[in-house]
């Protein structure tokens, strides 16, 4: 797909339409003086939130984890689990 601006059709448009209002910008500085200076704070905030398909897959792991421990079967060791994968997988 090409997009292009053809600048006829904005200067027209542009003539045709009615301003509702004018923006411009200004720049002011506040005169210094002898008063207390407030201290210049930061801040900052950082939300992390789980997508629903790692909560879902979370909880499916804890819901089996609990089924293992009601078994009374002890869960697996990293080591054992490795080896149980490896045989899986045929190495």
């Amino acid at each position: 797909m090409l997009l292009s601006i053809d600048q006829k059709k904005i200067d027209e448009q542009l003539a045709n339409a009615q301003l509702g209002y004018t923006v411009s910008s200004v720049s002011w500085s506040a005169p210094e003086s002898d008063t207390v200076k407030m201290p210049e704070l930061n801040v900052g905030t950082t939300i992390f939130t789980m997508p629903p398909a790692l909560e879902e897959s979370r909880n499916r792991l804890l819901m089996l984890r609990d089924k293992i421990v009601i078994k009374g079967k002890p869960p697996m060791t990293p080591e054992e689990l490795e080896h149980l994968v490896d045989e899986t997988r045929g190495r």
